[in-house]
C-alpha cells in the first residue's frame, strides 16, 4: 500500500495543495497567510477553499466526530462563560482549525502523511537552497532576500520572509540557523521533527534512497535548534526499534556517541545550562515587570513559561482560564501584564482545563496507536512522546498538526491490514 500510494504523489492535485496551504497557515509568518488576517482577504480566501472543498468531498460524510468535537469546545464555551458572569471570546481558531483536519481527512485518510511527507521535503529543499546561499553568499543573498520580503527586515528571530521561505537573524557557531518558512528556526525543526517520523514510517524505515528523509534531516541540522537535537533522539529510538536486531546495535552505538558529542556543543551546553539554572519564579516576575516599561508583550523563557501555566492550571483546574486575561498569572502576579507562555504542554491545561486537556491528550495516543496499526510499526506510542516534547518548548495544538491528535477521532475503519 505505501509504494503504491507514494508513486501516486502528485504536486498538481488538489491534496497536494491543500496539505500546502495547511502547512502555510501554521507557518505563522506573515498576514499573508493568516488564518484571521487583518485585512480579511486571505480569510476569505481560505473559507472560500474550505467551502470548495467541503463540497467537493464532504458532502456524503458522517459528521458525527466531527460534531462531536465541535460540541465539546462549544460546552466548555459556554460553561466558561456562566463560571466568568459574561459572554468571553469563543476560541473559534480551534474549531476552525477542527474543521479543516476534517475536510483534509475525508479527502485523504492516511494518503495525508504521504502529502505530508511531499510538502514539506519540497518546501524544506527551497529553504535549505536559500539558507546555504546566505551561509555562502553572506551579503549578496540575504541583500537579494530583504528586497522581495513582505515582512519587516531586521527583526529577531526573523530577518525577513517571502512566503514559503525566509531567512534567521540568529546565529550559532557562526553560521545563520535555517528557520525554513516559519518564523523561528526551534519551531521550524519541530515540523521537521514530525516529517521525519511520518517519512521513516511511509517509507519502511528504508533510508538509502529516500531523498525526503535526507532533506528533512539535513534541514534539521541546520536549524540548530535545542529542542530539534534533543527530540531527535525519539526519531532515532523509532528508527531503532523498527529494524532487525544488528541494526539496532548499531543505531544504539552510534547514539551513545553522538548524543553525548551534540550536548557538548556550546550552544547545546549554554542553552541547557541557562535553562536549568533559570531564575527563580520571583526574579523572573521582578524581570518582566522591568521589561513591561519597554514591551507590550512579553514571551519568556520555558522554564519561567512552563511556571506560569501550572500556576494558572493550578487556580483553575477545572475549566482552565478560558481566555488570557482571565487567567491568574495575567490578573493577580503580572499585574495585568501581557505575558505570553509558548509552552504547549501544560498551556492546554491552563487554557482549558484538565477535561478538555485530557480529551486531546487521549487522542493523540490513541492517533499514534492508530498510525502504527496502519502502517504495521512497532513503537507508535514514541509519535506521542515526540509530540509531547516539542510541546515543551512550542504550541502545536492547531493548525496542522491537530491532523495528527484528530486522526484516531475522525478515522473510524475497522483496522485491517491493507
Amino acid at each position: 500500500m505505501t509504494n503504491s500510494v507514494s508513486n501516486r504523489i502528485k504536486r498538481g492535485t488538489p491534496f497536494y495543495f491543500y496539505t500546502f496551504l495547511m502547512l502555510m497557515w501554521s507557518s505563522r509568518t506573515s498576514g499573508y497567510w493568516d488564518l484571521y488576517s487583518a485585512t480579511g482577504i486571505m480569510t476569505i480566501v481560505y473559507l472560500f477553499v474550505n467551502y470548495f472543498f467541503y463540497q467537493k468531498y464532504c458532502q456524503k460524510s458522517d459528521h458525527k466526530q466531527l460534531y462531536q468535537f465541535i460540541s465539546l469546545i462549544l460546552i466548555w464555551y459556554f460553561i466558561s462563560c456562566i463560571k466568568y458572569g459574561t459572554m468571553l471570546h469563543l476560541p473559534y481558531s480551534i474549531i476552525y482549525d477542527g474543521i479543516i483536519v476534517f475536510i483534509a481527512y475525508q479527502m485523504m485518510q492516511e494518503r495525508f502523511f504521504h502529502y505530508f511527507d511531499q510538502v514539506l521535503a519540497d518546501i524544506s529543499l527551497i529553504c535549505l537552497i536559500v539558507w546555504l546561499g546566505a551561509v555562502l553568499f553572506p551579503t549578496f543573498v540575504p541583500n537579494l532576500v530583504h528586497k522581495i520580503s513582505i515582512t519587516p527586515v531586521g527583526g529577531l528571530p526573523m530577518d525577513c520572509n517571502f512566503f514559503v521561505f525566509g531567512l534567521s537573524g540568529q546565529y550559532e557557531l557562526g553560521i545563520r540557523r535555517n528557520l525554513g518558512f516559519t518564523w523561528e528556526p526551534g519551531r521550524y525543526s519541530c515540523f521537521l521533527l514530525l516529517g521525519l517520523i511520518v517519512n521513516l514510517t511511509i517509507n519502511k524505515f528504508r533510508i538509502g534512497g529516500n531523498k525526503n528523509f535526507w532533506i528533512l534531516f539535513i534541514s534539521l541540522f541546520s536549524t540548530f535548534s535545542t529542542t530539534g537535537y534533543v527530540s531527535s533522539a525519539i526519531v532515532l529510538l523509532y528508527y531503532a526499534m523498527n529494524r532487525h536486531v544488528a541494526t539496532k546495535t548499531w543505531v544504539l552505538l552510534i547514539f551513545s556517541i553522538i548524543l553525548p558529542t551534540i550536548i557538548a556543543l556550546p550552544f547545546m551546553r549554554e542553552k541547557m545550562t541557562t535553562y536549568v539554572l533559570e531564575l527563580s519564579f520571583d526574579q523572573a516576575i521582578s524581570e518582566v515587570l522591568y521589561r513591561s516599561k519597554f514591551e507590550s508583550q512579553i514571551v519568556p523563557q520555558r522554564g519561567f513559561g512552563a511556571m506560569m501555566d501550572f500556576y494558572n492550571a493550578k487556580n483553575d483546574p477545572l475549566l482552565g482560564y478560558a481566555v488570557f486575561e482571565n487567567s491568574y498569572c495575567y490578573t493577580t502576579l503580572m499585574k495585568g501584564i501581557r505575558v505570553i507562555s509558548s509552552n504547549g504542554f501544560l498551556n492546554i491545561f491552563a487554557q482549558f482545563g484538565i477535561f478538555v486537556a485530557l480529551y486531546f491528550y487521549g487522542l493523540l495516543i490513541l492517533s499514534s496507536i492508530r498510525f502504527g496499526k496502519i502502517w504495521n510499526v512497532k513503537c507508535s506510542w514514541l509519535f506521542a512522546v515526540l509530540f509531547f516534547m516539542i510541546s515543551v518548548s512550542y504550541d502545536f495544538w492547531g493548525g496542522i498538526a491537530l491532523y495528527f491528535v484528530l486522526f484516531a477521532l475522525y478515522d473510524k475503519r475497522s483496522l485491517v491490514k491493507t
